[in-house]
């Protein structure tokens, strides 16, 4: 018994555990000799038992001589070094004394190291079994070797079904020659990471990410997996997709409509030389006169050119607009009877409108050409008899739509819908059909404005438009527009007669010697005193020269662009001589590129590229 590890007893039954022997054994586990144990000669061993463990290994043992059964502990002493020891008792009630007190006999052994060890164990094994990742090893005939809780939790089997289970059994993409090749690039590579999919238990299909190392463990090779979830991912993944495809488009869309308004703009520029001269001439011949027909139908060309600028304006949102507070209903009902003449009679035109529709606020002009553009494409889209629906409606959008939409921002908006029973639009097209001049129609049947004049009209009002179609199925366009909570607004009447001058100054300013030169004329035909300038330089000149004679400039009128020096910067020089001079700005861009200057002072007006002498007399009325 010297031999045996550890410490053979017989004791008392008491909290003190009295011992009537210990072997000698007992120095090496608790640090005190036989003769220092027995009968508490020095110190009693229940009083080296740790304070925290003391009750419990009581209870533990009273429990056991009650039910008669042996009693199997562990718990720590406090050496006599003071060092902190973890025993393994195995004790038994042997019968009892003279004082009726029971007489327990058993044997405790020093366990510290491999407690230690099994501790380690089970910490590492508590580790990888609640690890985030779900964690497989998987023998090499594709079995599970074992799986850790994770991925149970995340395949929704039970860890015993798993056991009984194989890759093939959850893996939807691996087969058995792919699991060939993959054990053979571990084998090469030590570890490979891929994606694959995973088939759960109530048969959903989740995208894993698997990390997949070669492991020898007690002579037999496991290949350990580490298995992601990524379905949050993908999602993310997909949804950054959609944004990037939505900016890419919206870019290209930016860029062509600044090339469309710079092509506007020129075009508006000649229109407006065309505009005056075949008004001049009207103005200088009578409907007898041969030529007086041939300046109308001039005069009509022109007004049509300006239209196809108006459009490319708004779609580049350069095009000057008078936004008013108004019902889509209203709007539609307004324009049924038009539109339905415009369909056709072959086609159904069918109107279901919500009640209570948010109001909206945009030019009434541009609501007509939103209806008239959208029913002429859903008509275009019907080869023979088919149905147009217009559906209105109220749509709260939150954040969450508007990042997978990637076009929009979170808020109210009333809806405009127009669906078609037509041949439907491909994916490949409906990239590009707000495209400027893009079209599919046949040769001489459209000009490809169309629709990039309403993507222009819609987003210049804050708002965006939704395309759903598939070929064969139709299409349906849904146009969102912000709903309006301000007041309503009364907009000002327009003048309607040609309004002359009484002989005022006007310093005129253009770099293009066409506009300067009609503009002359056409300014002076309505009795106004002109000088004509064709830079800023010399206009700037000239003001000096007038101020130093004491002579008064009535008006600055200038184009905005100009090549030496800009409209606002020939503005903002000119009221260093004239402080309180009046500024008439034209231009074929939009008013948007004076604003800061209107914002700041009062005596600035602004008159739209191209204009014909009634416009252009009303607004200069209006100016001085």
């Amino acid at each position: 018994m010297s031999n045996l590890p550890g410490m053979v007893y017989r004791c008392l039954n008491d909290p003190d555990w009295t011992m009537l022997f210990v072997s000698e054994g007992c120095l090496d586990l608790t640090g005190y000799s036989a003769e220092e144990l027995i009968n508490n000669n020095y110190v009693s061993y229940g009083s080296i038992i740790h304070h925290d463990d003391q009750t419990k290994i009581w209870e533990k043992v009273q429990e056991s001589i009650k039910r008669n059964n042996n009693f199997v502990s562990t718990y720590r002493i406090i050496s006599k070094e003071g060092d902190s020891r973890w025993v393994w008792e195995q004790g038994v009630k042997v019968g009892k004394n003279e004082n009726g007190i029971d007489i327990l006999e058993g044997y405790i052994t020093d366990i510290t190291e491999s407690k230690s060890y099994f501790d380690e164990l089970q910490t590492i094994k508590d580790f990888v079994d609640n690890a985030p990742e779900a964690v497989y090893w998987v023998r090499q005939n594709g079995k599970f070797a074992f799986v850790n809780n994770t991925a149970a939790q995340m395949l929704g089997y039970h860890i015993n079904e798993l056991s009984q289970m194989s890759v093939f059994d959850i893996d939807v993409d691996i087969s058995e020659e792919k699991r060939k090749d993959l054990w053979d690039n571990i084998r090469i590579n030590k570890s490979v990471s891929i994606e694959s999919r995973h088939q759960k238990k109530d048969g959903t299909i989740i995208p894993v990410e698997i990390s997949i190392r070669k492991i020898n463990y007690a002579g037999e090779f496991y290949h350990g997996c580490f298995v992601r979830d990524i379905t949050e991912r993908k999602k993310a993944e997909k949804e950054k997709e959609i944004i990037n495809a939505k900016l890419n488009q919206s870019s290209k869309l930016e860029a062509i409509g600044r090339i469309a308004g710079g092509v506007a703009h020129d075009f508006n520029n000649m229109l407006s030389v065309i505009l005056s001269y075949s008004e001049m001439g009207l103005l200088k011949s009578n409907r007898a006169d041969q030529f007086h027909e041939y300046f109308e139908e001039i005069g009509k060309a022109a007004h049509k050119s300006a239209e196809i600028t108006d459009q490319l304006l708004n779609f580049a949102r350069e095009k000057p607009i008078s936004p008013k507070i108004l019902n889509i209903n209203e709007s539609v009902k307004d324009m049924k009877k038009m539109l339905s003449k415009v369909v056709g009679k072959n086609i159904e035109l069918n109107c279901e409108l919500s009640s209570n529709l948010w109001p909206v606020k945009i030019d009434p002009s541009q609501m007509s050409q939103i209806l008239t553009n959208l029913c002429v494409n859903a008509r275009d889209a019907i080869e023979d008899k088919g149905e147009i629906y217009i559906k209105t409606s109220n749509v709260t959008l939150d954040k969450q739509y508007c990042v997978s939409a990637g076009d929009c921002y979170p808020g109210e908006y009333a809806v405009l819908s127009v669906r078609d029973n037509g041949m439907g639009i491909s994916k490949e097209t409906q990239e590009k059909i707000f495209e400027p001049f893009f079209t599919t129609k046949k040769e001489g049947h459209g000009t490809g404005i169309g629709l990039a004049t309403l993507y222009g009209i819609v987003k210049q009002n804050g708002g965006f438009i939704n395309v759903q179609s598939e070929l064969g199925f139709g299409a349906t366009f849904e146009v969102y527009l912000p709903r309006y909570k301000g007041e309503k607004t009364v907009g000002d009447g327009e003048r309607t007669s040609i309004l002359k001058g009484n002989g005022k100054t006007i310093l005129l300013v253009d770099d293009d010697t066409s506009i300067l030169a009609i503009s002359n004329k056409v300014l002076k035909k309505l009795n106004y005193r002109v000088i004509p300038r064709l830079s800023a330089s010399e206009a700037i000149q000239t003001a000096i020269e007038y101020k130093e004679n004491n002579k008064d400039i009535d008006l600055l009128i200038t184009d905005v662009v100009m090549s030496e020096m800009n409209g606002k910067e020939l503005f903002h020089q000119m009221q260093k001589l004239y402080p309180e001079i009046k500024t008439l700005f034209i231009s074929g861009y939009s008013e948007s590129n004076i604003q800061e200057e209107k914002n700041k002072s009062n005596n600035i007006f602004f008159l739209q590229k191209p204009f014909d002498i009634k416009s252009i007399g009303n607004k200069l009325k209006e100016t001085l």
